[in-house]
């Protein structure tokens, strides 16, 4: 669950708070001596006692267009592993004068190695349901991309060409496309209001199983601060966070170690050479 995100980027993609808009709710003033009974409009903005439990009206994008706050991170974690092992296996080739694998009849050609990291990448996501595993399925398939898009000039010359030259023009035309992309929309796809209750919301499946902790129940108010919905629920979500029963931030695994120092080390990198701020 990736409610912890750099806050710089955060807050340039994060849009103003919103007003709820105001509900309309009809109250019937009882008859007395000197009036007849009227129904009168009031508005309000906080739901009656039979809609508690809902959040209040806002303008609450699709479901389907809120994204991983991580996804910047992923990208290009995922375009990084890509050049990695595309680079390195043009290096090995070039090394050990280009072996093959197989015999006379047969060619093991390494895009089908890269098919098979981009469909371990495929599982680890469809198969787990927590988000721990996106980074190290954002390296694997990655890997398995650049094996694959290296044998490009294969694919597009009639005698199967890996040499063809043009390709490695193409290759690179590619890589920078896809960056292009994705960072266009990280800039122009906003964190909104609804983003933000949508991430808060997220900690209550780790609260649910109980493996909240501190850092994830800080993140989760924090996002609830900069949703600024005020709304029964919102009030029944903060005090559930902040009533939470929280684990310690136990040591994690040395897998997770070597993750948060490669994040550390990427994010500080692309601060020094500007890339972070595209």
């Amino acid at each position: 669950m990736w409610l912890i995100y750099n806050d710089q980027i955060l807050a340039e993609r994060s849009s103003g708070p919103f007003e709820p808009i105001k509900q309309e709710t009809m109250s019937s003033t009882p008859p007395d001596a000197d009036s007849e009974g009227t129904t009168t409009t009031t508005s309000t903005t906080a739901p009656g006692p039979d809609h508690g439990a809902h959040i209040a009206k806002a303008p609450v994008r699709s479901p389907y267009k809120v994204r991983d706050l991580s996804s910047p991170f992923l990208t290009e974690v995922w375009l990084v592993s890509a050049v990695v092992s595309l680079l390195s296996i043009r290096l090995y080739l070039q090394l050990t004068g280009y072996p093959q694998v197989g015999n006379s009849t047969l060619h093991i050609a390494h895009m089908l190695w890269g098919a098979l990291a981009m469909i371990v990448a495929f599982g680890m996501l469809m198969i787990f349901a927590s988000d721990v595993w996106k980074p190290a399925a954002a390296v694997i398939g990655g890997a398995g991309f650049g094996a694959f898009i290296d044998e490009l000039g294969k694919f597009i010359t009639k005698d199967n060409d890996y040499f063809f030259r043009p390709a490695v023009s193409l290759i690179y035309a590619v890589l920078v496309i896809l960056f292009l992309i994705a960072r266009s929309i990280d800039k122009v796809d906003k964190v909104t209001p609804s983003d933000h209750m949508f991430y808060a919301v997220q900690s209550i499946q780790m609260l649910a199983i109980g493996r909240l902790d501190r850092e994830h129940q800080e993140a989760a108010l924090v996002h609830l601060d900069k949703a600024n919905v005020p709304s029964p629920f919102t009030n029944n979500l903060r005090e559930a966070l902040q009533n939470a029963e929280v684990v310690e931030n136990a040591s994690p695994p040395l897998l997770l170690k070597w993750r948060h120092a490669l994040t550390g080390h990427y994010w500080r990198l692309s601060a020094i050479t500007g890339c972070g701020d595209w």
